[in-house]
């Protein structure tokens, strides 16, 4: 049987829900940004910028897909519908 929500043993690195998911959307952004350079990763890079603004999460997944499908040979999102 499937546990329901919140029933995982989850332990965060951060200690805060909202902050694991931005370094966790930071760090795939840090591996799609040097995948399409063609360099490797320098994770020591100090671009982790925790934050528990719901709308400043949702724009850094809006990025991992943008560069997602750059990496795929897809065209770049058009954010403003133009």
């Amino acid at each position: 049987m499937a546990k329901k929500r919140n029933e995982y043993d989850i332990e965060f690195t951060t200690g805060d829900f909202k902050t694991e998911v931005c370094m966790y959307i930071n760090d795939c952004k840090q591996y799609l940004k040097a995948a399409l350079e063609g360099r490797a990763v320098d994770m020591m890079k100090d671009e982790f910028d925790p934050t528990q603004e719901e709308g400043l999460i949702i724009y850094g997944m809006k990025e991992l897909k943008d560069l997602s499908m750059r990496l795929c040979g897809r065209k770049p999102l058009d954010w403003k519908g133009t």
